[in-house]
């Protein structure tokens, strides 16, 4: 269905050889980009407005590809709103050039590639991480591929027809990506098709630069606690730590440098999605944060314990 395809995100380990250069990402979307009749090139700082114009309007007449590939990212931290949605949205709509106004079904499928990916969560959640190695050097490679798919190019595609349309292995459906659709009609017609897809989830979760940080800034805080503990009995000595709003604003400004009001505050370490935390607000008492200092998930039986203290 529209908006049901994962943007593929072609990329190298940090501590790969030569930082990642001449690993062959690019090579490896523009030659299965011309499989499916061309691409898109988008600037990874053009506007979003920008590449939808150009995603509607025609190429020389004939209608536009249907690949966007963002090309050589230089950044240390990925995280574009306007991309998330294009990649997820059912329609995409914009200015068509000498049209006006157009919609089309959103039928895209988005390449990126860059070195060493930092992503937003959002945006790690959309993509299907591939690693590349690094590969031997042969002057004759591409022209000898390019000959090949010249040659081939039919029955290629006709391969590829035949396995999307066999039966597949079903996958669980425990631990799914946010692709379910995707899973269900390409992934499971692979071989190792669960194993492939506890990979996707592993390699998505290291390239979330939140959960990074997240993660860093709890250790953080189990720091604070512990070193101020020593002068004052401010968060309790159990199981469970009790950290005041004020507590927690002074620890994410002296972490991320910046401060956040205390009305967004709960907002701000919610989105982090750390499981051991949990915000508390009652009326007539004050607001407080509840953190297992063992960093395993808050159950219920221990929010109701910590209340009846």
């Amino acid at each position: 269905p529209a908006g049901q395809r994962p943007a593929f995100l072609l990329t190298t380990q940090d501590n790969g050889p030569n930082g990642g250069v001449g690993f062959g990402k690019t090579t490896l979307a523009t030659k299965l980009a011309e499989l499916a009749g061309g691409f898109i090139s988008a600037s990874p700082s053009e506007s979003y407005e920008a590449v939808t114009k150009r995603i509607l309007s025609p190429v020389d007449g004939k209608a536009g590809h249907r690949i966007v590939l963002l090309d050589n990212i230089k950044t240390l931290r990925l995280s574009d709103s306007g991309l998330e949605g294009m990649i997820t949205t059912g329609h995409i709509s914009g200015h068509r050039m000498y049209g006006g106004h157009a919609t089309v079904p959103n039928y895209f499928t988005v390449f990126l590639t860059l070195n060493g990916a930092a992503l937003s969560r959002d945006l790690a959640s959309r993509c299907i991480p591939i690693f590349l190695a690094q590969a031997p050097k042969s002057q004759q490679w591409l022209a000898n591929l390019d000959a090949f798919v010249a040659a081939k190019r039919e029955l290629i595609i006709g391969d590829i027809a035949l396995l999307l349309e066999s039966q597949g292995t079903p996958l669980p459906d425990t631990n799914c990506t946010r692709w379910a659709s995707w899973e269900n009609g390409v992934l499971s017609k692979v071989g190792l098709a669960d194993d492939c897809r506890q990979m996707i989830l592993s390699r998505q979760a290291n390239i979330n630069d939140d959960a990074s940080d997240a993660n860093e800034f709890l250790q953080h805080i189990l720091y604070e606690i512990k070193k101020q503990s020593y002068h004052v009995n401010e968060f309790g000595n159990g199981p469970i730590a009790t950290i005041s709003l004020n507590s927690m604003g002074n620890f994410y400004e002296e972490f991320f440098g910046k401060k956040v009001g205390s009305n967004k505050l709960s907002k701000v370490i919610n989105l982090m999605g750390l499981r051991c935390l949990y915000y508390h607000k009652e009326q007539g008492k004050k607001r407080r944060f509840m953190l297992r200092r063992d960093c395993q998930a808050i159950t219920e039986d221990d929010i109701q314990a910590w209340k009846n203290e």
